[in-house]
This record gives structure tokens, C-alpha cells and sequence, in this order.
């Protein structure tokens, strides 16, 4: 539905093979979507009534029409359904899913195509053999500069961007940019008229427990093959804040891949584009078994280009806070201590240092 306003029960089932929604949706608890339904997320579509916030605890509500804002009780995206929340023109504004439980079912699909996606539930659940994707969101417009006449230059952000032939430089954004601890910015594209998009902005805000067993990724797009106007992009963003992340899955916002080739004997290269960044924060009581629980992998790696040398590489923040005493009326600044371990992982080739 587009630009209009959609009533319905308080949970629904989607099992249609292609449900829109683009404008106002109400009365909604919980959404179902079915294996082999597609449910776009896309215009203006959003929630109408919002917590009144000058008195959360009174209940009331208020309609308040904000766009890319969908708040509502339970999602569950099951086996092969893909939920798309496209968003194109969104330019700095963040699209906002705010559901108490989420779940990802093996086999399903959640796919950012906007500049920057957020989420803040209770729980959020990726099981094994199901991804969310910021993958080269194809909005994400190249860099300019860094071209010759047989090549272009991987985009930089976290770190620098692979070369082209003959060394070309990577673009306009030579120095890292954006926060290694709070990262708020997508990737960027590679350098040229057809270069490959930069990976997405996810921020993922969860009360009590995050499971990460599939695939949650921000990754930059591949050069186009044999073509001199296309540098890769670069990894995008992944900001996490949780008491708890269990799981073995991947997390990773790796830069896209160059090439090399031959035309008439002569060298041609595009760059990689540069790793991207992943911060993860956690901070729980000592009381609570929490924390930093996770088994799967991290990867920032910088994509392999021209000449098979890789881009820079981004990076992997965490830290874990630990409140060592749960009464918050004691006055003993011991006693209130708390417990805060960071650790900078900058990845190179596969190895952590």
C-alpha cells in the first residue's frame, strides 16, 4: 500500500509472494512473513502511534507520523522470506524498526537497501543460515577521483583504498574518517562514474540478549570486471550496543573486490575498497552471566584489487562493561565499581594483532 493508511489485526501473516508497504500501518502486534513471500518496506511507510515521551509511563499514545519509523511487537521472518526495507532517498535519516522480539529463521533474508538502518528490541535473534545484509547498497554514490586511464582506486574509509594501476590515488577521502567506538557513517563507493557501492550503516540497539548464529554484514560491492571507470566499495558500518551477543556466526564489513586484466598486452587494474567498522559494547551487572558470550568471526578486511594487493584493512572495537555491584542506592564508590575491558583488533590478511 502506498501513501495511504492499512488497519489490520493485531498479527498478520504475509505469505503473498510480494507484499509493499508505503504508507501508514496501524493496529499491528506482530507480522509473520512466510517462506517465499517478499516483504518490501519502502516510501513513506511507518507506524502511526508512538509512545507519548514527555510521560512514557501513563500509556497514552500519540500520532505521530514519522516516516521509516515501524514500531510494533514481534517480526519473524521465516524460512526463505526476504524482508527489504528500501529506502533510496533517505539521505542522512535513519530508518528505525523499534519491536520488542525480532527473529531472523534459518534460510531468511533481511535486506538493508538505505543509507542507514536501526533497531532497538528486547530481543534480537539471526539464526544459522539466515542474514541480515547492508551489503553495497547501490544508492551509495562513488567517490570522485582516484581514475587513470587503466583504472580507478578502491574507496577509502576506515582505512585507505586499494590502487589502481600505476598506484592511482584513492579518491578525495585519503584519511580514515567516522569513529572507531560509535561508527554513524556508510561506506563509500569506489572511485569512478561506475564504481562499486559502499556497504550500509546498521545500528543495533538490544535490551537483553543478541544471538548472532547466520550472517550479519555491511560489505562493500565488487569493481565492475574490465572496467576502467569502476573502483571497489568500501566495508560499511556496524554498531552494536547489548548486555549480551551469543552465537557462532560472521560479522563482517569487508571492502569489495578489484581486478586485474590484459587488453593488447597492456596492464589494467582496479583497487579494493578498504575495510569497514565494527563496534560492539557491552554492559551488564556481574550478577547476570552475560556479556561477550560470541564464538563466530569478525572480519574488516580491506578486499584484494589489482595486482592481488589488498586495501587497507578497518576495525574491530569491543568492550565490555560489568557493574560489579546491582544496588545503585549504595554510596560506596567502590562498591559501584565497574569493570571496563576494550579491545582494538586492526586486521590484516586474516590476522588479528
Amino acid at each position: 500500500m502506498a501513501g495511504g493508511e492499512v488497519v489490520l489485526p493485531t498479527t498478520v501473516i504475509l505469505r503473498n509472494r510480494v507484499t509493499r508497504l508505503a504508507g501508514r500501518l496501524t493496529g499491528v502486534h506482530e507480522i509473520i512473513t512466510e517462506r517465499d513471500a517478499k516483504f518490501y518496506v519502502t516510501g513513506s511507510a511507518h507506524t502511526s502511534q508512538v509512545l507519548d515521551k514527555s510521560n512514557p509511563y501513563n500509556g497514552e499514545r500519540t500520532n505521530i507520523q514519522r516516516n521509516r519509523h515501524l514500531l510494533f511487537g514481534k517480526l519473524f521472518v521465516n524460512n526463505r522470506a526476504q524482508l527489504i526495507a528500501r529506502f533510496p532517498t533517505s539521505n542522512g535519516f535513519i530508518t528505525t524498526f523499534n519491536i520488542a522480539q525480532i527473529t531472523l529463521k534459518k534460510g531468511s533474508l533481511f535486506t538493508s537497501e538505505t543509507k542507514r538502518l536501526s533497531f532497538d528490541a528486547s530481543y534480537f535473534i539471526i539464526e544459522s543460515g539466515s542474514t541480515l545484509s547492508a551489503d553495497a547498497s547501490w544508492w551509495l554514490l562513488a567517490q570522485s577521483g582516484g581514475c587513470g586511464s587503466r583504472g580507478c582506486a578502491g574507496g577509502s574509509y576506515a582505512s585507505r583504498g586499494g590502487g589502481g594501476y600505476n598506484g592511482n590515488a584513492a579518491g578525495d577521502q585519503l584519511l580514515p574518517f567516522d569513529s572507531i567506538f560509535n561508527p554513524t557513517s556508510p561506506g563509500v563507493g569506489g572511485a569512478g562514474s561506475q564504481g562499486g557501492s559502499g556497504g550500509g550503516h546498521i545500528r543495533l540497539i538490544v535490551g537483553d540478549k543478541l544471538v548472532v548464529d547466520g550472517r550479519l554484514t555491511s560489505n562493500g560491492g565488487n569493481a565492475q570486471v574490465n572496467n576502467v571507470h569502476s573502483g571497489a566499495g568500501t566495508g560499511g558500518s556496524i554498531h552494536i550496543t547489548s548486555p549480551a551477543i551469543i552465537g557462532v556466526g560472521v560479522i563482517t564489513s569487508v571492502g569489495g573486490r578489484g581486478y586485474s586484466w590484459q587488453v593488447s598486452n597492456n596492464a589494467y587494474g582496479s583497487g579494493g575498497g578498504s575495510g569497514g567498522r565494527i563496534a560492539l559494547h557491552l554492559s551488564f551487572g556481574a550478577s547476570r552471566n552475560l556479556g561477550f558470550k560470541y564464538r563466530g568471526t569478525f572480519s574488516a578486511l580491506g578486499g584484494i584489487g589489482h595486482a592481488n594487493a589488498f586495501a587497507s584493512p578497518g576495525a574491530v572495537f569491543i568492550e565490555e562493561v560489568v557493574s560489579l555491584n546491582t544496588d545503585a542506592s549504595s554510596d560506596d564508590e567502590d562498591a559501584n565499581a565497574t569493570s571496563r575491558k576494550r579491545e582494538i583488533f586492526q586486521v590484516f590478511h586474516n590476522q588479528y594483532l
